[in-house]
């Protein structure tokens, strides 16, 4: 009874009873009124929702759904639509329906290995990658993955507001409006990380300690680096909260079990030590040395520029423009000052950990992964609820301020109310609509999608050539393995990378090769059965020349073809097996 007493006296503090929604003063006021007499620190009412709180449910349903298609719906409607990479993570998966794909294939074994693929994505393309194309599977999973951002993003704004139903609605709208529906795109294994972190750091706040281990095991079986923001992020919440309550929170046994089995998950697939044709991990100081990490490179991470390596670079930065960051700062600075204890401890542990896990990935590189990834989503959850706890507050200092204005007057009447919510779903079909339109109005390209229509009809063991952009799509479309492509050629894994290196080399020789040996030496190394040619290559090559280190083995290359020709630019009849514009399907081999 002593704490329910102390948390209530606490809500009545943090939550002024004149307090109001997002921009509308009185849209919630009942919904609030059932708060500040409920359950304080609750997502739960003490009783069935009252009018307005059910209009306004529906409301955000609808807003959401809204966005969500304008966000969604093209790529699913349209197969030439799609993430790119889905040309590393998704293509391999069509094993599932037909196991006689890419066999042989090393890009197959290492975009499938768990640290690439971990155990609940590939559980879930083996169940419905049999009974609908593996495409359309990566992008029907980000509408349920936007449903639950949305439910949480609801539940987890009510909780930092004090369980106030303005703070709910404000987290949403907040994060239709900054698009962060962009992280469940694609269908790979970090789209779950943003759902995953909202829903532990909703679990803290709320006190419901056993979705926290649920939000764990999710994060072990999809996106593991989460597992360090969540458990940085919960040892200092939940530390300081037993540090003052001195008694375990209600739901330890459930957490203690689920952490227990999220930590032998993580254990398992990370202790194991690397297959030599996919291991070692670069180090950092390996990495400082490759041509690959440089500003010019394939994987360009490291900037001599600190501003842009800590904070513009989406690998080693926040990945935020510096103006934004300051103003950011200034505002969270302004709000700590005019309305203290307005945010709750528990977002200020998340964007210290965050943070922390920054500077320790950068520490260790890469052993925890790229340090952007522990703010990427950490930092987004915290922005968002953040103006969830201050918004409200902000809003009833502006309504008594402005006590007795005609247009507060007219807010408080539920027909202005609705009509300004109508305003918003209007512009957010526009808006949606507006986006589909864009999408699906650009042309595809008629002789890329017969390219790929004819490689699809070559056996199924056909081994591709082509220069490493070219390559990218045609697992994905076509169905077939490629030499080497620039989505697989990634040089954080050495052993993996030394063998595409090789291919890469090998395939931009035969590129621009002048003479038919090179082109005919990779069906004696690899395999090779054709190759695809793209005249645009060869118009001006040398802006084709590829990323260091690569581009200066090229360059000698497309000299010496400027002065002797390029076999593939004009093959023989005999070894053209297709054409369609700048695009040709070339034998490869006697």
């Amino acid at each position: 009874m002593g704490t329910a007493r102390t948390a209530e006296t606490g809500l009545t503090r943090r939550i002024p009873k004149y307090h109001a929604a997002l921009a509308f003063d009185t849209l919630f006021r009942n919904a609030v009124a059932a708060v500040q007499t409920g359950i304080p620190n609750t997502p739960s009412f003490s009783g069935p929702p009252r009018p307005a709180a059910g209009w306004i449910r529906w409301w955000l349903v609808v807003c959401a759904l809204l966005v969500a298609l304008g966000a969604l719906l093209p790529d699913l409607l349209r197969m030439d639509l799609f993430r790119d990479d889905a040309c590393q993570h998704v293509w391999w998966t069509y094993r599932f329906a037909d196991p006689g794909l890419f066999p042989g294939d090393p890009a197959a074994a290492f975009f499938s290995h768990p640290l690439n693929s971990p155990c609940g994505v590939r559980a879930i393309y083996r169940a419905l990658a049999p009974h609908v194309d593996a495409q359309r599977v990566s992008e029907i999973i980000p509408f349920a993955l936007a449903a639950a951002v949305a439910v949480l993003a609801f539940l987890g704004g009510r909780a930092a507001a004090g369980g106030a139903l303005a703070g709910g609605v404000v987290a949403v709208l907040w994060m239709l409006v900054r698009d962060n529906l962009d992280f469940c795109k694609g269908g790979f294994a970090r789209s779950f990380g943003f759902p995953i972190l909202l829903l532990g750091v909703w679990a803290v706040m709320s006190r419901r300690i056993a979705w926290l281990g649920a939000a764990f095991l999710a994060g072990a079986l999809f996106y593991p680096p989460s597992v360090i923001s969540l458990g940085l992020f919960a040892t200092v919440a939940l530390g300081a909260r037993l540090f003052r309550e001195r008694r375990l929170p209600a739901g330890w046994p459930a957490l203690l079990a689920l952490g227990l089995v999220a930590l032998g998950i993580v254990l398992f697939v990370y202790a194991e030590p690397l297959p030599p044709d996919v291991g070692p991990q670069v180090t950092g100081a390996q990495a400082r040395q490759m041509e690959e990490f440089g500003p010019s490179g394939r994987s360009r991470f490291f900037s001599e520029d600190p501003v842009q390596f800590y904070i513009r670079a989406p690998r080693s930065g926040l990945e935020i423009k510096p103006w934004k960051l300051s103003l950011a700062l200034a505002l969270v600075a302004a709000a700590v000052v005019a309305f203290r204890r307005a945010v709750p401890f528990e977002l200020w542990a998340l964007a210290g950990t965050s943070l922390a896990a920054f500077a320790a990935a950068h520490a260790v590189l890469f052993k925890l992964y790229l340090p952007a990834r522990h703010v990427k989503y950490t930092l987004a959850v915290f922005m968002m609820l953040w103006v969830a706890a201050v918004a409200p507050r902000a809003w009833a200092a502006l309504a008594r301020w402005c006590a007795g204005a005609g247009w507060l007057e007219k807010l408080r009447s539920p027909r202005w109310q609705m009509a300004l919510a109508g305003v918003v779903v209007v512009w957010m079909a526009g808006e949606s609509a507006r986006g589909i339109v864009k999408e699906l109005s650009k042309q595809p390209d008629a002789d890329r999608e017969k390219l790929f229509a004819f490689i699809e009809t070559l056996p199924k063991d056909t081994l591709v050539a082509a220069y490493p952009s070219d390559a990218d799509e045609i697992p994905l479309r076509a169905r077939r393995s490629v030499l080497t492509s620039h989505e697989t050629t990634t040089p954080y894994y050495l052993g993996f990378y030394r063998a595409q290196a090789e291919r890469l080399d090998a395939e931009m020789a035969a590129c621009f090769a002048s003479d038919w040996k090179e082109v005919d030496a990779l069906r004696e190394h690899y395999g090779v059965g054709v190759f695809v040619v793209n005249r645009a290559r060869y118009r001006d090559p040398r802006l084709h020349l590829y990323y260091p280190p690569f581009a200066a083995e090229n360059l000698p290359r497309v000299e010496r073809g400027a002065r002797e020709g390029f076999v593939l630019e004009h093959p023989p009849a005999d070894r053209v097996l297709f054409r369609a514009g700048d695009y040709a399907v070339v034998r490869v081999g006697g």
